[in-house]
């Protein structure tokens, strides 16, 4: 196993990454997934929005929102579960550290 040096006298292995980039995909994807079933909620008119918050684009943002959190957040996600199963062709080393 190869190790990176990140700072004076600390190293990390390639084949390890912290709690932090482990908890970071997964909680990217449930804020990601959340955000658009409450986009998906205004959208069928299921939840009213007030006359402002639709003058304010509050459903454009939760859709942005909800895009720009479940697209990172399910790549990390696949990436923590393949190399879990231990699948050829996958490491930690696809994730960046953070």
């Amino acid at each position: 196993m190869h190790s990176l040096t990140t700072g004076p006298g600390v190293q990390r292995g390639v084949d390890s990454i912290s709690l932090k980039q482990k908890l970071l995909g997964p909680c990217l994807l449930l804020v990601g997934t959340i955000s658009l079933a409450v986009f998906t909620l205004l959208e069928l008119n299921v939840i009213d929005l007030h006359e402002k918050d639709a003058e304010r684009g509050t459903k454009a943002a939760t859709f942005v929102v909800g895009v720009l959190s479940f697209l990172p957040g399910l790549y990390a996600t696949t990436v923590l579960v393949q190399v879990g199963r231990g699948k050829d062709g996958w490491s930690y080393e696809m994730l960046r550290d953070t």
